[in-house]
């Protein structure tokens, strides 16, 4: 079975004037409607924070708009490109065919104890194992995934590199709009320009 699979990020200020590397957010992937990225009670601390801040605005768009999300909604907050460019380059190698046949490709999250992994299932290529993993949890928190995550689930990888390349031109147009360095940081440059090759495999394995 292919599981649909979408990957988003958010920022955590509306047009925020920080370096690259500093412009906090979070990302976010969900499995036919499911959050992967989801902890275990996590909506009952949503809940409590939402009535200690009922106020509060959480996550915006990559254009400044507000989003309907809870305070953990999204997973990350600090150095939001750290997280999607290691992990834009896992997907990329697994897309190129060049990881080993069981090797699992990880990437943290953040400054959350937590891992994205991803990996080969079948012989094609075509469908990889994407989860979501704890490095531990913090005292007083149950900050654990929810079993499914960990263990994680099949996605189309054509599908996969799609999502990836669309987060990565979202934080370009953000970045762009709000960070002195966006034209100057040539190494930011360089892993925003993997999304045209996310691109062109997706389009090229989803027409067949």
């Amino acid at each position: 079975m292919v599981n649909d699979v979408s990957v988003s990020i958010a920022f955590d200020d509306p047009a925020d004037k920080a370096m690259i590397m500093t412009i906090a957010g979070g990302i976010r992937i969900e499995v036919d409607g499911v959050e992967l990225t989801r902890l275990v009670n996590q909506a009952e601390y949503n809940r409590k924070v939402n009535e200690e801040e009922p106020d509060e605005t959480w996550w915006y768009d990559y254009t400044g708009e507000a989003l309907d999300a809870g305070n953990i909604d999204y997973k990350g907050t600090v150095m939001l490109f750290i997280t999607l460019s290691f992990f834009a380059e896992n997907v990329l190698e697994l897309a190129r065919g060049s990881a080993e046949r069981f090797d699992q490709l990880v990437s943290e999250v953040g400054d959350s104890p937590h891992r994205l992994v991803v990996s080969y299932l079948d012989g094609q290529h075509g469908l990889v194992r994407v989860a979501y993993q704890s490095y531990g949890f913090s005292v007083g928190k149950n900050l654990r995934p929810v079993v499914q995550s960990s263990v994680g689930y099949a996605v189309s990888l054509p599908q996969l590199c799609g999502e990836v390349a669309r987060c990565l031109n979202e934080f370009k147009g953000y970045a762009d709009a709000h960070a002195p360095d966006a034209d100057s940081n040539s190494w930011y440059r360089e892993r925003v320009a993997i999304a045209d090759e996310l691109e062109q495999y997706a389009a090229e394995k989803s027409s067949r």
